[in-house]
């Protein structure tokens, strides 16, 4: 159990990491969409 959770915090970490990077910036109005 402990080796799933230890590979799936990761995976997880990283999307949200990838797709808060783009929401942030697009939200700062720094990236347009367009």
């Amino acid at each position: 159990m402990s080796e799933i959770v230890f590979i799936r915090n990761p995976a997880k970490h990283g999307d949200y990491f990838i797709f808060q990077i783009p929401n942030k910036l697009i939200k700062h109005n720094i990236v347009d969409p367009n």
